[in-house]
């Protein structure tokens, strides 16, 4: 964010939880395959356009100078495929961590007084290869369902 922002001029927006939120919403009711429901496929146009306005106005009253944003979200990604569908002028970057690093910090956040264990109990797993090997499965299953596999080729063709 910080070399974006500086290399372009464009302004900074952390963590606005747009994406978050959108993707809550909509796993939540999920989508339907017919119907006048708003999340229903004959409806997508519809709200595509409603996260159009949403995201462009909210936008637009925390920025109304500035042209070019980075926005910082984090927890966001699983909302990145409606709003690039719904603000496709826009263009994403997703970076997506190490899943070593990934593996890595579950692992010591195991251990006694860690991040995953703060009372202090040892770890009762009995196989750190079959721990990694689970982890790194979900990692990555959540990396393809969170992004979609239509994002994903538009990054890595």
């Amino acid at each position: 964010m910080q070399l974006l922002s500086g290399s372009l001029g464009a302004r900074k927006w952390a963590e606005p939880r747009i994406g978050r939120m959108l993707a809550a919403f909509v796993d939540r009711e999920g989508w339907r395959p017919s119907g006048e429901h708003l999340l229903s496929e004959s409806q997508r146009h519809v709200f595509i356009a409603g996260v159009r306005g949403f995201v462009t106005s909210a936008a637009a009253a925390r920025f109304p100078q500035d042209p070019l944003i980075i926005v910082k979200e984090p927890a966001g990604s699983a909302g990145a495929p409606l709003i690039s569908e719904a603000v496709p002028e826009s263009r994403l970057i997703a970076v997506v961590r190490d899943l070593r690093d990934v593996v890595a910090s579950s692992l010591d956040g195991k251990q006694p007084g860690g991040w995953q264990n703060p009372d202090g109990t040892r770890w009762q797993g009995s196989d750190p290869l079959a721990f990694t090997e689970q982890l790194t499965r979900v990692s990555v299953n959540n990396i393809v369902e969170r992004l979609g596999q239509p994002l994903l080729d538009r990054f890595y063709g």
